[in-house]
Formats: C-alpha cells, structure tokens, sequence
C-alpha cells in the first residue's frame, strides 16, 4: 500500500485542512453562543418587563382586598 501521509507536502496540506474545519466549527460554535446570548438577554427583558407590571398592580390588589375583607366584615355583621 502507497502510504502518502509520511510525504510532508501532504501533511501540511492535512493540516491546513484541519485547521479550516477547526476553524468553521469555532465559527459555527461562536455564532450560535451568540444567538443563544440574545435569545436569554430578550427573554430576560420580558421577564423583567412583566413583573415590572405585576409589581405595580399590587398597591392597587392590597387595596381591593382591603375593600373585599372590609365588606366581609360588613357581611358577617348583618349574619
């Protein structure tokens, strides 16, 4: 069998090639980390947006229930 890997033109050549591959998997890996960073970073904005919303809805839910507890007490003392 003709083995050619000894011959040093085609181990660099090997190697360069390797190295590309290497290299567009780094690529690949990179664009895709970066996806998935900006993908969580959108989705931490919504998280953080949504209880920014609920927060303030609850001085206006503690007074509502107020009113509800306070009917009830109303309620039980006509029962």
């Amino acid at each position: 069998m003709n083995d050619q890997s000894h011959n040093p033109v085609i181990r660099d050549d090997i190697r360069q090639r390797q190295a590309r591959i290497v290299s567009a998997i780094n690529r690949i890996s990179y664009e895709q980390a970066k996806s998935d960073t900006s993908n969580a970073n959108a989705r931490i904005v919504g998280i953080t947006h949504a209880i920014s919303e609920v927060s303030s809805q609850i001085p206006a839910l503690r007074r509502e229930l107020m009113e509800l507890q306070q009917t009830l007490a109303e309620l039980k003392e006509f029962s």
